[in-house]
């Protein structure tokens, strides 16, 4: 038998207790500058400077206000910003460092407040005379966002923050933007510059934290860069956001919160303005995704409410855009991301063939993208619910032969699209929602709520929230199962 080690003798000392700083705060970072502003200092008066300063201020700190009143838990306000100079602060962080904390939605809502500032920054009265007066390209901002580490006064950051933005010079309220974390975000923000596309730029941790969020994402990224950011003494990689477009489900979220309705807003930009701009430079992907999303809003809420479903409305209504998105994904720009967006409107017109021809072009471009096989699945679920007139009473049964094809598509684009994302709870939860209601047996049914449950533990509010108002499992709200998720969900 081999002998034991001896244990050595335990000090009858007690160890220090391990001291830990609760101002010590994992935080959301976001840094947004204008670009080119000392260029615009060169052609205009102290006092004309400072009042374009002053717009830029303003603006920044209207879309923090509204995004993080609309996003945000009103019972926690854990949230700081502030405007100075050409510049803009944003810190979202936790109540405690104990907390459960998502940081991906928080990350993502930062770039929702990025592409909001960029889009009422683009109204601007500066950029407005520049682009219809003088022919010239709109001044843009360049974004930079980080998650890492800051120090949080408890004492300051419990106040309320409606009464603390902006902050006081002489009171900083609890904030304090020093430090490795705050350095490395003005860095990304430094690089943003340099884009290609939105120059929406992100830390490696902050993309991390990204790609843990259970939410829909409605964003794709350029491919990694690394940098060597002045004052780091180490590389960096950073991902620059290259398309941004609609949730699937845009036009329902319009009207029920919110988040909807700040992010959804048809008059949030002048499509007009848009138009000019997107003319001077097409191939400019922010701008012309930006005219996409608005014309798509505008045109939307002009039909009239009772013809919104019939394909006749929308293919006048989207018409603009479908050409607009043609030019794009027929140019040297084309990629996944935009043949994502040119599916996307196909579908809002009920082209279902010449969607799903198009996203299956973007498997074979990003065969690991989840979204093109998600996006093929609810196309062939829309198909059969028109066919059907979306009478939800019909059983598998009942269907035709041409049905239970699209039915099938269906299920096997919805498990490829499970296989490739695993922490998106939407996905799960339509797929849920179609195993339910094309069920045939218990086994199939607790198949199905079992997907739901899921998607309700990652996000249990927005899924509770959905299962009121989905036609697909209306039949199963006294199910015990859903009924404790809505339980618990209140």
């Amino acid at each position: 038998m081999p002998r034991r080690r001896k244990k050595k003798a335990i000090p009858s000392v007690a160890p220090k207790t391990r001291q830990i700083d609760k101002n010590v705060r994992k935080t959301v970072i976001l840094f947004a500058d204008i670009m080119g502003a000392s260029e615009v200092s060169n052609h205009k008066t102290t006092r004309e400077y400072f009042e374009f300063v002053r717009a830029f201020q303003k603006i920044f700190l209207e879309i923090c206000r509204e995004h993080l009143e609309a996003f945000q838990d009103p019972d926690e306000n854990y949230y700081l910003y502030d405007a100075r100079g050409d510049e803009g602060l944003l810190m979202i962080f936790p109540p405690t460092e104990e907390s459960v904390f998502d940081f991906g939605r928080d990350v993502d809502t930062a770039i929702t407040i990025a592409f909001g500032l960029k889009r009422r920054w683009l109204l601007s009265d500066e950029n407005t005379n520049r682009i219809k007066d003088s022919g010239l390209l709109p001044i843009d901002i360049g974004i930079g966002i980080h998650v890492g580490h800051t120090w949080i006064d408890q004492s300051q950051a419990s106040k309320n923050r409606s009464e603390q933005n902006p902050p006081d010079p002489q009171n900083p309220t609890g904030a304090k933007p020093e430090g490795y974390a705050v350095n490395l975000a003005k860095r990304v923000e430094s690089h943003s510059r340099n884009g290609r596309y939105t120059n929406v730029f992100l830390s490696e941790a902050a993309h991390g934290a990204w790609q843990n969020s259970p939410d829909e994402r409605t964003i794709i990224f350029d491919e990694q860069q690394v940098i060597e950011p002045k004052g780091i003494s180490r590389k960096i990689a950073v991902f620059e956001v290259k398309h941004h477009f609609l949730p699937t489900d845009w036009a329902e979220l319009q009207d029920v919160s919110m988040r909807g309705k700040s992010l959804l807003n048809p008059q949030a930009a002048n499509p007009e303005l848009l138009c000019v701009a997107h003319k001077m430079n097409p191939t400019n992907f922010w701008l012309t995704e930006e005219y996409l999303r608005q014309i798509i809003l505008k045109k939307y809420d002009e039909i009239p409410e009772k013809e919104r479903e019939t394909k006749k409305a929308r293919e006048t209504a989207f018409a603009t855009a479908l050409d607009s998105v043609e030019y794009l994904a027929n140019s040297d720009l084309r990629d996944s991301g935009i043949l994502l967006i040119q599916g996307f409107i196909e579908g809002e017109c009920y082209h279902f063939e010449n969607e799903r021809a198009i996203y299956k072009v973007a498997m074979e471009l990003s065969p690991r993208l989840a979204e093109p096989y998600w996006y093929t699945a609810l196309s062939y679920s829309y198909q059969i619910d028109a066919s059907l007139n979306s009478d939800t009473s019909k059983k598998k049964q009942d269907l035709n032969d041409e049905q239970k094809k699209w039915l099938e598509g269906a299920f096997k684009n919805f498990e490829e699209a499970k296989a490739r994302s695993v922490n998106s709870a939407w996905i799960l939860f339509d797929y849920g929602c179609e195993t339910v209601r094309w069920a045939e047996n218990n086994a199939e049914l607790s198949e199905g709520i079992e997907m739901v449950e899921l998607a309700a533990n990652r996000l249990p509010d927005e899924v509770a929230e959905a299962i009121k108002q989905e036609p697909y499992l209306a039949g199963e709200l006294e199910n015990p199962r859903i009924k404790k998720l809505l339980k618990d969900a209140d």
